[in-house]
């Protein structure tokens, strides 16, 4: 292996949304060498958006020491209401609010700008991550790459992270590098518009609500004296990534005032929301998984590689775990740059890609499936008709099911909660498997409530 320039690092990460900066952080915390450039004037911009974090993404976050901070900004949430256009409920469940029983964490929802400004805060060496960082080239040598900004410095690394969002550079130069043309591994069918609101006396804080209307609607989180809300339009077919039109405030008006009659609740509406916004903004909704997420030491995290629609909440907490499983991959090559040959390199950008990609798919899905009945689009009338008769055994095991097999940072301590996470999902699997079988995919054999309860041991709950 030839000697590497003194301005050289062992990863260099493309991309300072949550898995980038997420993984940068792990990577500090093995003493593994890596810089981050982020396109972005400011590590944080303020966008207005809100992240969902479930106890899957919590987990990792506990082991990196952020929990704490982000807990004190948020509330956890309790009830999701699914509703029709005049606020009156189609179900209700409240089985996020046993999520700290059930696994050490809650489901909580807090400004974006804010979760990456608490990830970024964490970072000790902050001269590694470095804004306004416009992608010129990245040329590949025998045994490093030599990446190139527009007018600005130039750096050398063993692995280039695109951790670039849906329209991934990092992913085009992987199917270049492999002779394969990027054509329709991600698509946009939905628009969307987020933004922000003051909280309302009408509303309690902890609360989703989910309106089931055909071709736009609304979906929202209250917080802590804030609500995060979301308009979802439904193009009437897919586009491709090419496919990205600049929204003004006029076509953000035209929707919001389209779908400003439809309820919450009984005595709010959506209008009463948008009308006291602080924030607001359109964006195309991509999803789709990547068929290639790595090739010549170039690998793909976050968005690059499996990008999905809001509803499942999982977006973010997908990241941050295959921020950890590709860490935990990197960190086997050891801390001398001897370790980090194309043979190794390649071997662990498989395993971090196997461990992550058939999760990822389902989740991916599933999300795709939720949005569409949320939507009203055709086929997919059996989930909403399928609410109301959904038990809390049912959204709680669906919910468990969803963090089973999540990765964790292995090479860092678990905290309490954490250990009491994997505690408490082995214990009720093992009585699954037991019971039930292993069992594949979305369905999966209804439980009694009582069952349920006794599965878990979870008795003290009901009170």
């Amino acid at each position: 292996m030839s000697q590497p320039p003194d301005n050289h690092y062992q990863v260099a990460i493309l991309g300072g949304g949550i898995a980038g900066l997420t993984l940068a952080l792990i990577l500090e915390r093995l003493g593994i060498t890596w810089t981050l450039w982020e396109s972005h004037e400011t590590i944080s911009p303020e966008i207005g958006a809100g992240i969902g974090l479930l106890p899957n993404g919590f987990r990792i976050l506990d082991q990196l020491g952020l929990l704490d901070r982000i807990e004190k900004l948020t509330v956890p949430l309790e009830t999701w209401y699914h509703v029709d256009e005049n606020g009156e409920p189609i179900a209700v469940s409240d089985a996020q609010r046993y999520y700290r029983f059930a696994v050490g964490y809650d489901a909580r929802f807090v400004e974006r700008s804010k979760l990456l400004r608490i990830i970024y805060d964490g970072i000790d060496d902050k001269s590694l991550v470095r804004t306004s960082m416009e992608l010129s080239r990245i040329d590949q040598g025998a045994d490093y790459f030599t990446i190139a900004a527009v007018g600005r410095i130039r750096i050398t690394a063993n692995v280039v992270v695109g951790a670039d969002g849906a329209r991934s550079s990092i992913r085009k130069y992987i199917g270049q590098s492999i002779g394969r043309q990027i054509k329709k591994e991600m698509q946009a069918q939905f628009t969307c518009i987020f933004g922000m609101s003051p909280g309302m006396s009408e509303l309690e804080r902890g609360e989703a609500f989910a309106v089931y209307h055909k071709g736009a609607t609304v979906l929202a989180f209250t917080g802590k004296r804030v609500i995060f809300w979301f308009v979802f339009e439904d193009l009437g077919h897919t586009f491709p990534l090419s496919y990205n039109p600049s929204y003004d405030i006029a076509d953000i008006e035209e929707v919001c005032q389209a779908v400003g009659h439809l309820h919450l609740t009984p005595t709010v509406k959506f209008g009463d929301i948008y009308a006291n916004r602080s924030s607001v903004q359109k964006t195309t909704l991509e999803e789709g998984l990547a068929e290639h997420w790595h090739a010549n030491r170039m690998v793909v995290v976050g968005d690059a590689a499996h990008k999905m629609v809001p509803h499942a909440a999982m977006g973010a907490n997908q990241a941050i775990e295959s921020a950890a499983a590709l860490a935990n991959e990197l960190q086997k090559l050891g801390q001398v740059n001897e370790g980090w040959t194309t043979a190794t390199i390649a071997t662990a950008l498989e395993k971090y890609t196997q461990a992550r990609r058939d999760r990822v798919a389902t989740v991916v899905s599933k999300a795709g499936a939720i949005c569409r009945a949320q939507l009203c689009c055709p086929g997919h009338d059996q989930l909403v008709k399928a609410l109301p008769k959904l038990s809390f055994a049912d959204w709680m095991t669906q919910s468990l099911f969803s963090f089973r097999g999540a990765s964790r940072i292995e090479s860092l301590p678990m905290t309490e909660r954490g250990k009491y996470y994997e505690e408490r999902l082995k214990s009720f699997f093992d009585k699954w498997d037991k019971a039930c079988g292993m069992v594949e995919g979305i369905e999966k054999p209804q439980l009694t409530d009582e069952t349920f309860w006794e599965m878990f041991e979870c008795g003290e709950w009901k009170g």
